[in-house]
């Protein structure tokens, strides 16, 4: 299901039902990235970021225009006021929920990183690495350590 939005969309659209549509999108794909998020696949939570960021520029545009303009907020139907609170409070459902897996995600990730940072401090041998201090002399305190990184990290 391709729930991706056109500038062209929009334009053909009255502004109340672009912002339900983008609501829309944005749903579906946070549930779609929630998704990925529980057995990562990098390759494609990294295609959904670009859509994303996408979907969240128009709908932040969208907003900002609702704000200036009170008139289109006034003049909403009954129905569109019902859609509109219904998709936004799924909308904050939603990244609440992608929120906490995005940092389970990252917290995940420090985890290893810090994990592959102790273990290469204690690994043996190495060569000294030259570096220069802030005084302009020479040093090589540093050691640098050959490390692998097996892909089931």
């Amino acid at each position: 299901m391709n729930n991706n939005i056109t500038n062209k969309d929009i334009s053909n659209k009255s502004k109340p039902q672009s912002l339900i549509s983008l609501l829309s999108s944005l749903i579906a794909l946070l549930e779609r990235e929630n998704k990925l998020l529980d057995a990562p696949d990098i390759a494609q939570i990294t295609t959904l970021v670009e859509e994303k960021q996408n979907l969240f520029f128009e709908y932040e545009k969208q907003v900002a225009m609702l704000g200036i303009d009170n008139r289109i907020v006034n003049n909403l139907t009954n129905e569109a006021k019902t859609e509109l609170k219904k998709l936004s409070e799924k909308f904050d459902k939603i990244s609440d929920e992608n929120e906490t897996k995005l940092r389970i995600a990252l917290r995940a990730s420090n985890m290893v990183v810090t994990h592959i940072a102790k273990e290469t401090e204690k690994a043996p041998g190495g060569s000294y690495i030259n570096s220069y201090g802030n005084d302009g002399n020479s040093h090589n305190k540093r050691k640098a350590r050959p490390i692998t990184v097996n892909h089931t990290l």
